[in-house]
């Protein structure tokens, strides 16, 4: 396995190469861990030239999803249709927390989408009128 860092804005990107063993799980945590502490961004993870990824290694993806999660940041996958990555996350049910994205393009307009729905939910959208309604049925 061979990774690559690199920023951009406020966002990173971790790009994988090669074959993703069971030995690469603790360097792969420490990296996604490391890139997602050292920006205050979302972090993809371009596995597009990833010709294989162990199921073993997933736990690298878990704990950086948990990690990036308590500091309000998400972590997503950049793949193919049916590359390792993408079919192994599909397999085991993790395509839901951890999203897969066809390019950047779509990971970030996905990642601009999720920041919304979260406003949205956290009554961020339209606090005035919420404060309006209230003082005006007080």
């Amino acid at each position: 396995m061979d990774t690559t860092h690199e920023d951009f804005g406020t966002d990173s990107i971790i790009t994988l190469r090669g074959a993703v063993t069971p030995t690469d799980t603790r360097p792969l945590r420490r990296a996604l861990v490391s890139a997602l502490d050292g920006g205050s961004g979302d972090l993809l993870l371009d596995a597009r030239a990833v010709t294989g990824f162990d199921d073993q290694a997933l736990a690298a993806l878990v704990a950086a999803r948990t990690h990036g999660k308590s500091r309000q940041q998400r972590l997503v996958v950049l793949d193919v249709e049916g590359g390792p990555l993408a079919t192994l996350l599909r397999r085991t049910g993790l395509i839901f927390p951890l999203p897969v994205y066809a390019d950047r393009d779509d990971a970030e307009a996905g990642l601009a989408a999720d920041r919304q729905t979260v406003a949205l939910r956290s009554g961020a959208f339209g606090a005035d009128a919420v404060g309006a309604d209230k003082r005006a049925a007080g």
